[in-house]
């Protein structure tokens, strides 16, 4: 906590003196309002966090932080005085080399660091104005709104235009792995029309989930998801599954959290799901090259 309060102070000091940067113009007045907390301190939860995302992941090691910059694209109102916000935030190496970063967290007027904060590093821009569009689909951080956008519009449509958007696309990914039963109704309402690259990350994302609730993939996913697709390896071309024995921790985690299900409803979906996973790690073995 004591890492977090010494974040937020520098925050909640920002609340009341930091400035929008020029980039802010472009910024549609309708999701960024002046009553919302103003968390764009360059020294704040969110750089600082991203900071050390980027340095944990070896993208970085040292930055001038004078010349950080960072701005805000949308901030939507979730709760009594909490807000999840979405920052664009630009770092520059030592080497002069400039990385872009956006992040999205929780904030309240009182403090920055409501949440944990999710980095998404921005390779490149798709179009002149993909980091902008992306602002105006802030349904995108909430699974009910998702769900709305979907009753409202259709699954297709709304699958369609989050993979087009890597940032809103990433987030949900990143949600329906943590296993939280709203977001796993996101995916099995997204997958019966995904093509093909989407529905495989898709499955890869609820696959992750099973090391957190894998009692919500079992009832909720596996109605639309084949247990194969979902009881399987980890993406191995993510940073943090690139190794074999990361792979297998990874695989172990979800047979371990498989196999606590006490339903008894869930018994046959469960030992095929174990099966499953023993097969991956015999695989994981082929792909990485290990020998016995």
């Amino acid at each position: 906590m004591g890492k977090r309060w010494f974040m937020s102070f520098f925050c909640v000091v920002c609340l009341g003196f930091a400035t929008q940067s020029k980039a802010a113009s472009t910024i549609d007045n309708s999701v960024v309002s002046d009553k919302d907390p103003d968390c764009t301190c360059t020294d704040g939860w969110a750089s600082n966090m991203a900071f050390s995302t980027l340095k944990n992941a070896g993208i970085v090691k040292y930055i001038d932080r004078g010349k950080t910059k960072i701005t805000r694209l949308a901030s939507e109102k979730i709760g009594e005085d909490l807000y999840r916000q979405v920052h664009d935030i630009f770092f520059t190496k030592d080497t002069g080399e400039i990385i872009e970063v956006i992040t999205i967290n929780d904030a309240s007027h009182e403090e920055c660091s409501m949440s944990d904060v999710d980095v998404f590093v921005v390779s490149k821009h798709l179009g002149p104005n993909d980091l902008i569009t992306v602002k105006d689909m802030t349904y995108y951080l909430d699974p009910e709104k998702v769900m709305n956008e979907i009753t409202n519009r259709s699954a297709q449509e709304v699958v369609s235009e989050l993979y087009s958007h890597s940032i809103a696309w990433e987030y949900v990914l990143k949600k329906i792995a943590s296993g939280n039963d709203y977001w796993l109704k996101v995916a099995a309402a997204l997958y019966p029309v995904s093509d093909t690259r989407a529905s495989k990350v898709l499955s890869l994302a609820v696959g992750e989930a099973l090391g957190n609730a894998p009692e919500n993939v079992f009832k909720i996913a596996l109605k639309e998801f084949q247990l194969e697709s979902v009881c399987s390896s980890p993406d191995v071309y993510d940073y943090r599954y690139g190794l074999y024995p990361f792979a297998i921790k990874a695989i172990d985690l979800r047979q371990t959290k498989v196999e606590s299900i006490t339903d008894t409803k869930l018994s046959e979906q469960k030992n095929k799901c174990i099966q499953a996973l023993e097969k991956s790690k015999k695989d994981m073995k082929i792909f990485f090259g290990v020998k016995d």
